[in-house]
């Protein structure tokens, strides 16, 4: 729970730089000189294992992607097509979370006021446990809520 907490709570400072109290916050601001990160009780990168081939980019849902506005996510074609919209200039930031859960609903808020602050910066989703059960497999999320962010078509922090 500190984890999502704290990737929440830090949001965008902690992916720029200024410096935050929280342990976790501070591996979060070097994120983006991290290489890749390994798999975790926090999930790893779906598309790990799987050629260019293999991911069918969902581009219909490309069509829809808004920097700075919160919306469901739920297949690996569907972050494909995140990643792809942000490209260097942006991260890619999924929260997992489940109905019900009363630590994923006492994140929301700062979620969406770190999307909204970051604006242009960013594309935000909610990956919902269990209309996405599949997509939560392949990501192998153990727990909610969790945060994923994607930097550079990288994973740079679980």
């Amino acid at each position: 729970m500190l984890l999502a907490a704290s990737l929440f709570v830090v949001g965008w400072s902690a992916l720029t730089g200024p410096a935050v109290p929280f342990s976790r916050a501070h591996a979060l601001a070097n994120a983006a000189a991290t290489p890749k990160v390994e798999e975790s009780r926090y999930g790893m990168d779906p598309r790990e294992g799987l050629s260019s081939e293999e991911i069918t980019v969902d581009s219909e849902f490309a069509t829809s992607l808004s920097p700075g506005r919160i919306t469901e996510l739920g297949s690996v074609g569907q972050l494909q097509a995140a990643i792809d919209a942000a490209g260097t200039d942006a991260v890619v930031v999924l929260k997992f979370q489940r109905e019900g859960c009363a630590a994923c609903a006492s994140t929301r808020e700062v979620y969406a006021k770190t999307a909204k602050q970051l604006g242009d910066g960013g594309y935000f989703f909610f990956v919902d446990y269990d209309k996405s059960k599949a997509f939560c497999r392949q990501v192998k999320v153990r727990f909610v809520p969790c945060g994923h962010v994607y930097k550079d078509g990288e994973l740079t922090a679980a």
